[in-house]
């Protein structure tokens, strides 16, 4: 029986404080979403993007992780998302992750402030190797 490799699907801008956050977690192999979004994995994974729009609903999942995550074989493999944000924007932090998580049924697994700390690095890793474990355990039912 083959392992289950969880894999980390992120969108990131010019600021590059997605591949910042994703390139510091250990264990986990991660790909980078295409500008297109034209993007199909094969392996369940979780998907981790920043929010946009300046504290609004409307705008605030990037064009590029929406064009993905309509492709239905996407839709799937999803087993969680991770999302950055500002705290200057109060209740509307993170709120790209937020919504997409709850339109897709799918648990919003972490939330943080831009490049994010370590402690968000150790709580991030800890939650992926559980998640990863689980899929693992029930791999074989």
């Amino acid at each position: 029986m083959n392992k289950v490799k969880l894999k980390l699907v992120y969108f990131t801008t010019e600021s590059k404080n997605t591949l910042n956050f994703v390139s510091r977690l250990e264990n986990f192999e991660s790909v980078r979403l295409p500008e297109n979004g034209d993007l199909i994995i094969e392996t369940p994974y979780v998907l981790v993007f920043p929010s946009y729009g300046g504290g609004k609903e409307k705008g605030s999942v990037p064009v590029s992780v929406l064009k993905f995550i309509m492709k239905p074989e996407n839709q799937k493999r999803i087993v969680g998302i991770i999302g950055s944000g500002d705290r200057n924007y109060g209740d509307m932090f993170c709120i790209g992750a937020k919504l997409l998580s709850k339109k897709l049924k799918t648990p919003l697994l972490y939330e943080y402030e831009i490049r994010g700390t370590n402690t968000d690095i150790q709580n991030v890793n800890l939650g992926l190797l559980k998640i990863e474990k689980e899929l693992n355990d029930n791999s074989g039912e």
